[in-house]
């Protein structure tokens, strides 16, 4: 176990913006880890990502730090309002470079002209996820239990974003029976092993999150392959994203393409001192 640290600078805030725009926007994604079809899959996506931040006045940027994944969660949640329909696109092969044996790398690029609704996809008023941590404030190295209940029947994505700006993937995991796995409504369910908190030996304290992401059907939030170029395995915990701009991208990304009424988020903070 190890807050998220992203590179984020708001143009308009965090609220959820109700207005309108017609904008261009582009997309790149490597081949190098995708088949061409799954390439052109996540150029498309990250074109429409860009299409939505330029409308909802809220982008990635690499000048300022911020360190509170509670602004970070309510960012991802009002932009995923935003409806998006492309009007016009084109795709194509560009050569982004060259292995040392001479091999042109090669990336796809999407252009697309989309019509942004901001603020349109209004969520499921009954539908919620409770979580329940057995501490919220932790020791280095103890554990602590996870338990979270759904108001209504789904599937979960968990996440630990950590003191150190890690996230790991926690569950499903690599197993695909448990993608599968549904959550009964109203029926608490705990996280199958404990949790161990881990706080940097050169801090006396830091915060982490517990990042929950509920639907109504089976979802993989994050295709990238692994060994691509945002996730790495951890020998312990599975994938983990290093880079924090990566992350935020990638759950945009997925969650732009469920109906903000077919999903839940929630997230819990825990404390952990030495």
């Amino acid at each position: 176990m190890k807050v998220l640290i992203l590179l984020l600078c708001f143009g308009l805030g965090i609220q959820a913006q109700t207005h309108s725009g017609v904008v261009e926007a582009i997309g790149e994604a490597s081949l190098e880890y995708l088949s061409q079809k799954e390439a052109i899959q996540q150029a498309m996506m990250e074109a429409r990502r860009q299409a939505i931040e330029k409308v909802c006045g809220s982008q990635i940027a690499g000048q300022k730090v911020v360190s509170n994944f509670r602004l970070v969660a309510d960012v991802i949640e009002n932009l995923t309002t935003a409806k998006v329909t492309v009007l016009d696109s084109a795709i194509q092969m560009v050569e982004s470079g060259k292995t040392p044996s001479g091999i042109p790398i090669m990336r796809v690029r999407a252009r697309i002209r989309a019509q942004v609704n901001c603020g349109v996809q209004q969520p499921d008023p009954g539908f919620h996820l409770r979580i329940q941590l057995s501490k919220t404030r932790v020791a280095h190295g103890d554990t602590f239990y996870l338990t979270i209940t759904p108001s209504k029947e789904c599937y979960l994505n968990i996440f630990n974003v950590t003191g150190e700006g890690d996230v790991y993937l926690l569950y499903p995991g690599a197993d695909p029976r448990l993608r599968q796995r549904q959550l009964q409504a109203n029926k608490p369910w705990r996280f199958p092993y404990p949790l161990k908190a881990f706080c940097p030996p050169d801090r006396s304290q830091v915060t982490e999150w517990i990042y929950v992401v509920g639907t109504r059907f089976p979802i993989e939030l994050f295709p990238l392959k692994e060994g691509g170029p945002y996730a790495e395995t951890d020998a312990r915990m599975g994938l983990v994203w290093k880079s924090q701009r990566a992350f935020y991208n990638d759950i945009l990304l997925q969650l732009l393409e469920i109906p903000r009424n077919q999903r839940a988020e929630s997230r819990e903070a825990i404390t952990v001192y030495r």
